[in-house]
């Protein structure tokens, strides 16, 4: 089964490399504006949500929506050595320059982690509980219908869901050619709640 996920891992990265800016941009603005409209992403207080980079679901609609409803915006950090995320409430000016046109290697407030990630600059971390989020916007490689998900392979996601409430709503955010039959799962995998692509809401 291990084989398995490396395998998942290695088709849809190879997918994702064939995207054109335009699917990705069109189908991204579809699945942000399926997400904005549930009813536990209107009414949750503190939402976890990463940043993209190239090939992933975008995510900065959702950043703007939350920052706007007046929710905590939350993003994951990792730290060299560490298993678990770092989870960093975003500042005003954290927002505002992620918002705009673009982040310079002189930012203010973010740099690009070794994984090449958006991260907030150290000095500038607001670290939070897993138990304060509400929502968290799940990234992942590969999903299936019943709620399996496999990640890059570190498994932050699946020691981060372990710390949150029961209540927490898992939400992961896809492509629909990220939508596959089955995904091996192993004791520690945990689930998420319900699937969003450019084309449906798979609810678990």
């Amino acid at each position: 089964m291990i084989n398995d996920k490396i395998e998942i891992r290695r088709g849809i990265i190879e997918k994702r490399k064939g995207l054109t800016e335009k699917d990705e941009f069109d189908w991204s603005n579809a699945i942000q504006q399926k997400l904005i409209s549930l009813k536990s992403f209107k009414k949750c207080g503190a939402i976890l949500v990463y940043v993209a980079m190239r090939g992933e679901v975008g995510t900065l609609e959702v950043i703007r929506t939350a920052y706007e409803q007046g929710k905590t915006v939350v993003v994951p950090t990792v730290k060299k050595g560490e298993e678990m995320l770092r989870l960093s409430a975003l500042s005003k000016g954290h927002i505002n320059e992620l918002l705009s046109e673009g982040i310079n290697d002189d930012s203010e407030y973010w740099l690009r982690s070794r994984f090449g990630i958006l991260e907030p600059i150290e000095g500038s971390v607001k670290e939070i509980s897993p138990k304060e989020i509400d929502f968290i916007a799940t990234p992942g490689l590969g999903f299936d219908r019943q709620g399996g998900r496999v990640g890059y392979g570190g498994g932050y996601y699946d020691r981060l869901i372990e710390k949150c409430d029961s209540s927490t709503s898992k939400v992961a955010v896809a492509f629909e050619f990220q939508i596959l039959p089955q995904i091996p799962r192993f004791g520690h995998d945990q689930n998420v709640d319900m699937i969003i692509t450019e084309n449906e809401i798979i609810e678990i």
